[in-house]
């Protein structure tokens, strides 16, 4: 018998099984089941490849902002997608008119998030735009393009946290500060890791990608344009095995293996299987040749997204994905639509004011909300929107996202964003 190593052996059985018990149970739950992955992300690309709601081919174009850099950036996007394309001249077949609704330039902004000190890279800019025919004085259409930056371009990890000694059989035992996940050598991760490599090596290259993002986006209407879009792909348990076909862009082969497996009974676990199939069904609507057919893919995937988005209200993924989807849709719906120029409000042209401050007591999201909670009639609700002496409207894709879930229809979201447009506005900057 060995009766005085027996304590030393039981210790250090003990103690492995504490290190592993007070180190893995926050991350056991999200192991078995789906997530947005433990540490680094799984992501796929998808290429967003919509058709032009109007034919420009052959065509002149006058592109009117009033800012050299937006100009210039429609420009290019338009040239460069249909050499056929002819900017300028006295004889215009289309006219673009741009003003600048917001404009926050892309800067440096410091703060402590979760124990770290985070560097990102932050700045927005939105477009009010109109597409017409002078000659038939017709819209092609009329919008707001946005877009904006918000990256993590360092982190600063804080320092571990001492964790307290373990005494067990009158001896003191270390618990590791850090455990592997079972079964692979990646670590548990902690409250701060470190970023991720950002896109934007400068402040300079932020600004101009977001240019060229609502350029692009006011280009889509005349031009083939693609988006190529990262998205992340949910993880874990049974979904893990499909995961490869998307990661390869075989969009039915995934579709049909999602459509097998057996749903969750976790309804929050089942939100991301339903999110991974609006994945799939949003990837083969890119590759789709037929309009019908690629209108009939989104549909699934707002679908999917829209249950994916009841389970689980708070996952920004999700929130992305039905704006997304439902700006692809309104493209789709739009193709070869036009209005009468006459019934168009008039686009703000005075470019070099600065940004007009919201006056108070101007008309909201939530006052828009409000009436339509109260069943007011939606001809009413148009006309106090039409009427209305000043607005301070939220169109982007989450704030159009909001209206929607609360109840808010398409025509009375149009007459916001047509009233929207008598905004004053101010000039992009660079830096």
């Amino acid at each position: 018998m060995r009766l005085p190593n027996a304590p030393t052996k039981i210790t250090r059985c003990v103690a492995v099984i504490l290190s592993t018990l007070i180190c893995i149970p926050g991350a056991n739950a999200q192991i078995g089941g789906p997530s947005f992955g433990l540490g680094a992300k799984k992501t796929v690309t998808l290429r967003s490849k919509l058709p032009p709601i109007f034919d420009a081919r052959g065509k002149s174009v006058q592109i009117q902002t009033k800012d050299g850099v937006l100009t210039i950036a429609i420009e290019r996007q338009l040239t460069q997608s249909d050499s056929t394309i002819k900017v300028g001249g006295t004889n215009t077949d289309l006219l673009i008119e741009g003003t600048i609704s917001q404009n926050h330039p892309v800067a440096l902004s410091r703060a402590t998030e979760n124990g770290a000190l985070v560097t990102r890279m932050v700045g927005d800019v939105s477009v009010i735009f109109r597409i017409s025919e002078p000659r038939s004085k017709q819209v092609v259409k009329s919008d707001i393009a946005t877009s904006k930056v918000n990256e993590v371009i360092s982190k600063v990890a804080a320092p571990a946290a001492a964790k307290p000694p373990v005494v067990i059989f009158g001896k003191t035992i270390k618990v590791p500060s850090q455990v592997n996940i079972p079964g692979t050598n990646q670590p548990l991760p902690t409250t701060a890791q470190p970023a991720a490599k950002p896109r934007f090596a400068t402040v300079d290259e932020a600004q101009t990608y977001m240019v060229n993002e609502v350029a692009r986006q006011i280009a889509a209407y005349l031009v083939n344009t693609t988006e190529v879009i990262t998205v992340p792909l949910a993880v874990g348990g049974a979904l893990t095995g499909p995961d490869k076909f998307a990661e390869n862009g075989l969009w039915p082969r995934y579709r049909e293996a999602l459509g097998e497996m057996k749903p969750f009974a976790d309804a929050k676990q089942e939100g991301y299987r339903q999110y991974d199939i609006g994945v799939a069904n949003e990837g083969q609507a890119y590759d789709a040749t037929d309009n019908k057919a690629a209108m009939k893919y989104l549909e699934d995937a707002s679908i999917a997204y829209g249950k994916a988005l009841d389970a689980n209200p708070g996952e920004q993924a999700f929130l992305d994905s039905q704006g997304r989807i439902k700006a692809a849709l309104e493209h789709y719906e739009d193709i070869g639509i036009t209005t009468p120029l006459s019934t168009a409000g008039p686009l703000t042209t005075s470019l070099g004011e600065k940004p007009a401050e919201p006056a108070e007591g101007a008309m909201t999201n939530n006052d828009v909300i409000d009436m339509v909670t109260a069943h007011l009639d939606e001809k009413n609700i148009l006309d106090t929107i039409q009427n209305a002496g000043a607005v301070n409207f939220d169109l982007g894709p989450k704030g159009q996202i909001a209206l929607s879930k609360a109840g808010v229809s398409g025509n009375i979201i149009m007459a916001m964003k047509n009233k929207a447009r008598n905004v004053t506005a101010a000039p992009i900057q660079r830096r």
